[in-house]
């Protein structure tokens, strides 16, 4: 059988042809096909300022988004309310003589204070470089896997050997100060987050090995360094010995990812929680390119709704198996409850029990906003306090002359 040839002239040999001369006709395919490629890169800069000028348009659509005051705060106080619940849900969800786990949830309070000095350091850093440190991989704007100064369409090279490009970089770099604030907001929730979730698990660990006074807080110290050295200074080494350590920074990461709203969704995440169809089906939505400029304000919506959803129902402390809530519907929520980590099957146990108490809180100022006087309401236009004011000279308003009372 002869050989055939494609429209652009490429040779297709028939079986068993050209045994002699394969290799010369082969090396002719491909020079003609390296020229049909070359027809079409000759064609790339202007593709390239295409797709350049789109995702600078992009960079300034969000940031100009983030650009109200409100939404940065909101952002950080949303995320650091979460983050400040996450002791109280292991607190409630573990048994009540479970000392290992109450005592951590304490821990893990308290150490959210005394690690905030290094949190907001590193939040510092976050905003002067406009990446995150802590977690670089999930941090706001990264898009197609890029990070450093690729990752910013209004960035480019050379700017010392030209006016005009040092002026677009500077430009920039003044229209991304939202999304760098936001990105330094983030570095230091999650800082808090996380370092709090690493100090509670070696609290735990020295618990149960009957560690006590200098001795359960040097192992603490020692351990929990070493664990903060791998974001501060990138400092790890793979030996086996220090298994533990690397464990428990994952563990924290994963922690401080959702407790913000930042894990990535349609993912299995580093510790192996995985998503259910339609977390994933979402996930594979948001890729397309056309949904690029909404794809990161998807994220948080998705992770918020999850987290309610998990807080809503009802559990018993110490029970994660007899876990009734709407949670039980999302697979990760799932895999928490039958984690083999305890603290990680109370935590998820618990967060429903805080859901309750907060919906219980809510419900009761608002049917408060009928009682004029109750002295905190939750009506339509946020909440409202009556304040009493003590007065004795005559009203107008009021038919007695004096708010005295009688000498009779």
């Amino acid at each position: 059988m002869a050989s055939t040839y494609t429209p652009l002239g490429v040779e297709l040999q028939a079986t068993g042809e050209n045994a002699g001369t394969w290799g010369t006709k082969t090396n002719t395919n491909l020079q003609l096909i390296e020229q049909i490629a070359g027809g079409f890169i000759a064609k790339a800069p202007f593709t390239q300022a295409l797709f350049k000028s789109g995702s600078i348009a992009n960079e300034l659509f969000i940031n100009s988004i983030l650009s109200a005051p409100e939404t940065q705060i909101v952002n950080t106080i949303g995320s650091l309310f979460n983050v400040a619940l996450a002791p109280v849900d292991l607190f409630l969800g573990s048994g009540i003589g479970d000392a290992a786990l109450k005592g951590r949830a304490i821990k893990e309070f308290t150490a959210m204070f005394s690690t905030l000095e290094q949190s907001f350091i590193l939040a510092g850093k976050a905003l002067r470089g406009g990446e995150s440190i802590i977690d670089p991989h999930h941090m706001f704007g990264v898009q197609d896997g890029m990070r450093g100064r690729g990752r910013y369409a209004m960035k480019f090279e050379n700017e010392m050997s030209n006016p005009f490009i040092a002026s677009i970089n500077l430009l920039g770099s003044v229209a991304r100060l939202p999304s760098r604030f936001l990105i330094a907001g983030d570095e230091l929730i999650k800082n808090v987050a996380f370092r709090s979730h690493v100090t509670g698990e070696f609290y735990e660990q020295a618990y149960r090995q009957g560690l006590k006074g200098d001795v359960m807080k040097d192992y603490i110290a020692e351990k929990t360094s070493r664990v903060f050295d791998i974001v501060e200074k990138h400092k790890f080494s793979a030996d086996k010995k220090n298994k533990d350590i690397l464990e428990a920074y994952l563990r924290g990461i994963d922690f401080a990812q959702d407790k913000t709203f930042t894990s990535q969704i349609g993912c299995s995440g580093i510790t192996g929680l995985g998503g259910g169809k339609l977390t994933n089906d979402v996930a594979t939505i948001m890729k397309h390119p056309v949904m690029k400029p909404i794809a990161p304000f998807v994220t948080t919506p998705v992770n918020i709704g999850k987290s309610v959803i998990r807080r809503t129902g009802v559990s018993i402390p110490g029970q994660p198996k007899m876990n009734a809530t709407l949670g039980r519907i999302l697979a990760e929520h799932n895999d928490r409850l039958f984690s083999p980590d305890m603290a990680t099957r109370m935590r998820a146990n618990g967060e429903s029990i805080t859901g309750g108490l907060l919906i219980g809180s809510f419900v009761t100022l608002a049917v408060a906003a009928d009682n004029p006087e109750a002295p905190i309401a939750l009506v339509g236009g946020g909440t409202t306090f009556n304040t009493c004011l003590l007065y004795t000279s005559p009203s107008p308003r009021d038919k007695r002359q004096s708010r005295m009372p009688s000498s009779a």
